[in-house]
């Protein structure tokens, strides 16, 4: 059990050294009842509060636990765990060359196929930023298949194409770790490329940083608490992963940069604006009208930044399945009274909640205060991530 508690501990650390993450939900992760219990026992180990860790890279002076067992650089795994988890050392720093960096890698992805060897797991999912990572997989691999995962246009060798899918995940934004599997393993159950029951070991690192430094053993039925509960075959033929995943995309980025400075709050629905029609209502004339098809599409990046004016307007952005943007500072007006929203959610939460539950639509909300990305379909929340990290070029 004290091993248990100090690798808890450990994760912990690791993951409140990202200043996106919410206490609370790491204390949930970690199967602790409450943020109070979290704290406590947080506390009782390092000597420190949560909070005083959080954002911090380094360890902070008279975290004595922390110091004695060295949290940094060491390699553990927790048996029994909801989520299972390796991490090594999570300094924040520019892509590197070194060569303990790419010892660190190798060591990391030979101990993942080893163990993906012993659990009978015959499928990974591996973050590739560039040609470096794609070579230390592809010379341990034996017959495992692996979905790469890709923020931009990734060559694969020969060997490395036969049998193996690239998955492009959203780009313009440093998701924490925790976000960016989730994100890339409920993108990856969309195209099929891996299945709800179906147990994955994934590889990830720091976005951009150019390294390997998380192993993660997922499963969506498990981790994913709406693939619980329903169905992906609905899902999979409402919305094309690729749309999803570029709305997703221009709400990390307006998460991230804001607009003047500011926050900014907005929901995208997507759907086919003919069913969506008789539960909308135009706050203001329609701005989208009169403009050719074309130049209101999601993958223009000259119309992402008028996205970020309409935002200003308050309202939702109503998608076509094609990714076309039919209407701007739209009320949603669906009945209400088939969800239930967790304590703490506001407004634009309901209404997407609301309107995912009477038509056959996916909302996207970009929460104001928090930066948190939440994603709804049949009125019940199907992802979920967290602010991304804001860049330090």
């Amino acid at each position: 059990m004290r091993y248990v508690a100090r690798f808890k501990m450990r994760l912990a650390l690791e993951s409140l050294r990202e200043e996106s993450t919410r206490i609370g939900a790491l204390a949930s992760s970690l199967g602790y009842r409450s943020e109070a219990a979290f704290s406590r026992a947080f506390k009782r180990f390092g000597g420190v509060s949560p909070g005083a860790v959080r954002g911090r890279t380094t360890t902070p002076p008279g975290c004595g636990e922390w110091t004695r067992e060295g949290a940094n650089g060491r390699l553990a795994l927790a048996p029994g765990m909801r989520h299972h988890v390796l991490m090594t050392s999570s300094r924040r720093s520019a892509p590197s060359n070194a060569p303990g960096e790419s010892h660190e890698t190798r060591e990391l992805v030979r101990a993942g196929f080893e163990l993906a060897r012993k659990l009978g797991i015959g499928k990974l999912l591996v973050q590739a930023d560039g040609p470096r990572e794609v070579e230390v997989v592809e010379s341990l691999r034996d017959q495992e298949r692996i979905v790469w995962l890709s923020r931009g246009q990734l060559e694969l060798p020969p060997s490395a194409r036969r049998g193996h899918v690239v998955l492009t995940i959203p780009e313009g934004s440093r998701l924490t770790r925790m976000s960016q599997i989730n994100m890339a393993l409920f993108l990856a159950v969309l195209d099929a490329h891996v299945e709800v029951t179906e147990s994955v070991l994934c590889l990830s690192g720091l976005a951009g940083s150019g390294r390997l430094d998380t192993l993660w053993i997922a499963n969506p039925r498990r981790d994913l608490a709406w693939f619980a509960r329903r169905g992906v075959g609905a899902l999979r033929e409402l919305v094309p992963t690729r749309e999803l995943a570029r709305v997703l995309d221009i709400a990390l980025r307006l998460a991230v940069e804001g607009r003047e400075g500011k926050p900014i709050g907005t929901i995208f629905v997507i759907g086919e604006p003919e069913e969506l029609e008789p539960h909308l209502r135009q706050l203001v004339l329609n701005p989208c009208v009169g403009h050719p098809r074309k130049a209101r599409s999601i993958y223009s990046p000259d119309y992402v930044e008028t996205l970020r004016e309409y935002a200003a307007m308050d309202g939702a952005f109503i998608v076509s399945r094609k990714g076309v943007v039919e209407a701007a500072a739209t009320y949603l007006a669906a009945p209400g009274g088939r969800t239930a929203l967790r304590s703490g959610l506001g407004a634009r939460h309901a209404a997407a909640a609301a309107m995912t539950a009477t038509t056959e639509s996916v909302a996207i909300v970009l929460s104001e205060s928090s930066g948190r990305i939440t994603a709804y379909h049949e009125g019940a929340p199907i992802l979920e991530l967290e602010k991304p990290l804001q860049r330090s070029d």
